[in-house]
């Protein structure tokens, strides 16, 4: 379709002019990963979007939408110098009990610190802000070639944890949470805790399989 092959035609640019590299197979031994909440609300456009531009799941999109993005500032903006004045930051809130990860390689994770350097954002804001771009893409193309939108609902998606409390220690902080409202029709069998001191840059903490009764992170760990 008219805008998948657009969305394409840009991504590949992008690995032209900007140095960034068409998603795909990601080394797992480089790879990188960040995850983006969504509400209720924003989940049947996402799905929509993801289904309509052909990508395999809502992580590819979002991944492409930052990938976009950069390529649309740098290569045909021609902008360097940061947009923090634009407080992105407290418009895009991906705040929400729907999980999306997207895996990124070492050159592709260059791509998503530039957007979220640029905006002032977490990463997992500037995937946001991806994939709410190429939702509004679809939307448009949808819109012009007379296409009607059917939308899915949000029963056989994974949720996330309920009632997340943290209660920190001297050198450890106590987390609590309830299981998913919603196992995506799988059991869950594992809970992955990660933790940052910046908000930008997380890692996992390896604490064999996670209970959703608590889980201490030591600190200096």
């Amino acid at each position: 379709m008219v805008l998948r092959r657009f969305v394409g035609a840009l991504t590949l640019a992008a690995l032209v002019v900007a140095g960034l590299v068409v998603p795909g197979p990601t080394d797992s031994a480089s790879a990188e990963s960040a995850t983006t909440t969504y509400t209720v609300e924003q989940v049947p456009d996402l799905l929509w979007a993801t289904e309509y531009m052909g990508y395999s799941d809502p992580g590819e999109l979002q991944k492409v939408g930052v990938l976009v993005i950069r390529f649309i500032l740098v290569a045909l903006g021609g902008l360097t110098e940061p947009e923090c004045h634009l407080n992105y930051a407290d418009v895009l809130n991906p705040q929400g009990p729907y999980l999306f990860t997207s895996n990124w390689s070492a050159e592709e994770i260059e791509a998503l610190d530039w957007v979220a350097g640029h905006y002032c954002i977490t990463r997992e804001q500037a995937q946001l802000f991806g994939a709410t771009l190429l939702t509004f893409f679809a939307g448009v193309d949808a819109a012009n070639n007379g296409t009607t939108v059917t939308k899915s609902g949000t029963d056989e998606l994974l949720s996330a944890p309920i009632g997340l409390t943290a209660n920190a220690r001297s050198n450890s902080a106590v987390l609590s949470w309830s299981a998913p409202a919603s196992d995506g029709g799988s059991a869950v069998t594992d809970y992955a805790v990660q933790f940052s001191t910046d908000g930008l840059n997380w890692t996992t903490f390896s604490d064999g399989v996670s209970t959703p009764e608590q889980t201490v992170v030591d600190r200096e760990n």
